[in-house]
């Protein structure tokens, strides 16, 4: 089976989605809990970056699991 990473228009949609996340992690950072932008930035990013890198590992158990 191939990997579905490879397939660029899924990629692509991966990304945007993972990016939409970052971008309204950081909204609710800086706006709800009062943290200076920058922080977070940083946080979201390290936080969803590292979550999407999961998913991309995990790909294969969760597909033929069900």
């Amino acid at each position: 089976m191939r990997n579905p990473f490879y397939d660029r228009k899924f990629s692509t949609i991966y990304a945007v989605i993972w990016g939409v996340m970052i971008t309204a992690q950081v909204f609710v950072l800086h706006l709800v809990f009062d943290i200076d932008i920058v922080s977070a930035i940083l946080q979201s990013f390290v936080q969803n970056s590292s979550f999407a890198v999961l998913g991309i590992g995990i790909w294969y158990v969760v597909k033929y699991s069900m």
